[in-house]
């Protein structure tokens, strides 16, 4: 019989643009202590791994500081399975209900941050690399800028691999404390999402790109 591997990564990301949005994120507290599910029974073919994180900030200084962080985590292979589709309406749907659970309010699906997901997925399928940072040098930032996203902040969730369900990938991003920081920031009111399955480090499987957003319009009227 056939064996067949179920696998997965998430990255999470943050740039930061200006020395203050450094430190308010790193002041940033989840509301919950987060720890790390060991997963010491599963078999090497199931294990789910969640690499850094990343956000991206822009201000009058403009000067460039990154934060990204931690190494490899593992999550629990219950979480896997072989989805026939990621949905990412329903993707959303399971975010904000993440959110209300803390009171946070629901995040707006942007049709900009929907087209920035789509072309970083395109982008990793072409160059054939699972990172915030392409070899062609096509970044977070870059990629805001070129869809035209008038970003005051944004930040960007990755993940690959087989995931059950929607449910089951949330699930994931929120057992890691990095990508939960981003599910949970107080201040982004945008996101967009993009699941494409192709071939990606020689495997064919689920990529996924999540993008938050705060709009510069959206920080003035706060």
């Amino acid at each position: 019989m056939k064996k067949t591997l179920i696998f997965a990564f998430i990255i999470s990301g943050v740039i930061v643009i200006g020395l203050k949005v450094a430190i308010d994120y790193y002041n940033y507290v989840p509301p919950e202590k987060i720890f790390i599910l060991n997963d010491n029974n599963a078999s090497s073919d199931k294990n789910t791994e969640i690499i850094n994180n990343n956000i991206l900030k822009s201000d009058n200084n403009y000067n460039n500081e990154s934060t990204s962080s931690a190494g490899p985590v593992k999550v629990r292979p219950e979480l896997l399975g072989k989805s026939q589709f990621l949905d990412p309406t329903k993707i959303v749907f399971e975010l904000n209900n993440e959110r209300r659970l803390y009171n946070l309010p629901n995040l707006t699906t942007s049709v900009l941050l929907t087209s920035s997901a789509t072309l970083k997925i395109q982008d990793m399928i072409a160059n054939d690399y699972f990172s915030h940072n392409s070899p062609n040098n096509l970044n977070l930032e870059n990629i805001m800028n070129q869809i035209g996203y008038d970003f005051a902040l944004a930040g960007e969730n990755l993940a690959y691999g087989d995931f059950k369900d929607e449910r089951a990938l949330v699930t994931a991003w929120m057992e890691s404390d990095k990508h939960r920081a981003n599910i949970l920031n107080d201040k982004f009111k945008d996101i967009g999402i993009s699941t494409q399955r192709s071939k990606i480090n020689n495997k064919e499987t689920w990529i996924i790109v999540e993008h938050f957003g705060l709009s510069k319009n959206d920080q003035v009227v706060q």
